[in-house]
């Protein structure tokens, strides 16, 4: 218990400032953006010759290039024939249990300004949340983060082992308030509940949050349905587990063999059977978020060949949620080094949304505009406009056409660092080496 206060207490004395606590020794010079087209992704129009001229870690200016001025002494970046966007967020990673430090430069070489961590030790917290002295150091902002992820019995993290500290096995509703007032005292942003959580102790969560006016997001306990976490008050709702036993007529066939082929010389597999359907009853579980204001975070991940009958049911309830107003965040449950073939990370997840049908421009609100406003950070993030702060991702084709024109990058801005191709090459090639070391050194079966 002592270890544990001595960590919640060095929390509470940090202080995040910019993206990951960097700090910069001496002011960059000024950033300009001339001539290209910048997009309003709340509204989907398209602003032609314009220049956007980055002081600090703002943006400075904003409007026609003819009427802008170009400071002294500015790194001059041509945006002719290219499209700027708001910086993109992915709003569920756990980058912050595993190498942190190479994990977070990585996501943002890939256009990622701003993340949501969504597990994570209060010592790992405590350390992102430090001042770093590399003033080269460049990784996206820290703008939520959970501290431990709050399970039963047994704990669950998939496939990967449990890191230290990142999970704490809540058993009773007293453990749960207990606990509820020690992620307050460390000024986590948010709570993470997760499933194994009986329905008793999640309710003793969620009152107890709601007392401290903490808002509290994650997975759905066993016999805890999306309708009831969202009546409790959980504010984001990640995965699409809950509505899709709400929205399957039958929701044990969920659960039945993902109708893959055969293998090589045992023939032809059937054709998989699809997933019925309760429309009624979806729409209805739609519409119940909406009242309640609950958001999802469906991480319904990269498109994929095939007919699998999970993912096409996931698809189509992401659109019936789309559809009813469901506010969302795109999210790929992205664990840091461990993915390092690049499968799980935001623009392949954007894919997935315009897969499932929303268009570009609502794709791309899920990673720009939403965060900004689910997170009260409108007036700084979420529009390139003057005086936000200066996360901002420059393509070479319009995403409202193709989304997958967010992974031509041209040159990414995280608080005012510009990282151009060349230092961006660079970044990927580091990650590359760390991963190619770790793999050498991973003990042979």
């Amino acid at each position: 218990m002592l270890r544990l206060l001595t960590v919640v207490s060095t929390l509470v004395c940090a202080t995040a400032v910019g993206p990951a606590a960097a700090q910069q020794a001496v002011a960059p010079p000024p950033i300009v953006i001339e001539n290209v087209t910048v997009i309003n992704v709340d509204t989907g129009a398209r602003w032609p010759d314009q220049t956007v001229v980055v002081t600090g870690n703002r943006i400075s200016a904003v409007g026609v290039s003819a009427s802008v001025t170009r400071p002294a002494g500015a790194r001059v970046v041509d945006g002719r024939g290219k499209f700027l966007i708001p910086g993109v967020w992915d709003s569920h990673v756990h980058a912050l249990f595993n190498k942190f430090d190479v994990a977070m430069p990585y996501l943002a070489a890939i256009g990622i300004t701003s993340v949501r961590d969504m597990a994570n030790s209060f010592e790992q917290l405590a350390d992102a949340r430090r001042p770093r002295e590399d003033p080269n150091f460049i990784a996206p902002r820290l703008a939520v983060a959970t501290g431990p992820g709050l399970d039963g019995v047994p704990p669950n993290f998939g496939p990967l082992p449990v890191p230290p500290g990142v999970l704490l096995v809540i058993t009773t509703p007293e453990q749960g308030r207990a606990i509820v007032n020690t992620l307050v005292k460390a000024k986590v942003d948010a709570i993470k509940v997760r499933n194994a959580l009986t329905t008793e102790t999640y309710m003793a969560i969620a009152q107890e949050a709601k007392r401290w006016g903490i808002p509290f997001d994650g997975h759905l306990p066993p016999d805890v349905t999306l309708v009831q976490a969202s009546d409790a008050g959980q504010r984001v709702v990640e995965h699409l587990n809950g509505l899709a036993d709400l929205c399957a007529a039958d929701p044990s066939a969920l659960r039945q063999g993902r109708g893959r082929g055969a293998g090589p010389g045992q023939g032809q597999s059937p054709p998989p059977q699809p997933i019925a359907l309760n429309r009624a009853r979806c729409e209805e579980t739609a519409r119940h978020l909406v009242r309640n204001r609950t958001w999802l975070t469906p991480t319904i991940g990269a498109p994929v060949p095939g007919n699998n009958p999970v993912r096409q049911f996931n698809l189509q309830i992401t659109q019936i949620a789309a559809q009813a107003g469901v506010q969302m965040l795109a999210g790929t449950d992205w664990p840091g080094i461990n993915f390092s073939n690049g499968q799980r990370n935001v623009h392949q997840e954007l894919a997935g949304l315009v897969e499932a049908g929303l268009t570009p421009q609502q794709a791309l609100r899920t990673a720009t505009v939403n965060p900004a406003t689910l997170f009260n950070l409108s007036d700084q993030l979420g529009s390139v406009e003057q005086g936000k702060l200066a996360d901002l991702l420059l393509l070479d084709a319009d995403p409202l056409v193709d989304i997958t024109n967010t992974t031509k990058i041209a040159a990414v801005v995280v608080d005012g660092k510009l990282i151009d191709p060349a230092r961006r090459q660079k970044m990927l090639d580091d990650f590359a080496a760390v991963l190619k070391a770790a793999a050498a050194a991973a003990p042979r079966p």
